[in-house]
């Protein structure tokens, strides 16, 4: 069985200043977070429309995230300088 989602903007990602490169959904449905090759990570709220949180920098571009089975921890991978 598969649900079938419909694509819309459900939340514009303003706050990079380089190409959105991973997106990762909380398992609380109520915050993403997406990395970029400006290396930064931004937290946004869906229900309240706007970026909440920009996490700590990465060392280099982030190109893709996963968050842990019980969805405390986020780990984010980077291109090697």
């Amino acid at each position: 069985e598969f649900n079938i989602i419909l694509i819309r903007t459900i939340l514009p990602i303003r706050e990079h200043k380089g190409a959105v490169t991973a997106i990762q959904c909380l398992q609380d449905e109520e915050h993403m977070i997406s990395g970029s090759y400006d290396k930064k990570l931004c937290v946004y709220s869906f229900h309240e429309q706007r970026l909440k949180y920009t996490l700590p920098s990465n060392k280099s571009s982030v190109t893709a995230l996963t968050l842990n089975s019980s969805g405390s921890k986020l780990i984010s991978c980077c291109l090697e300088n």
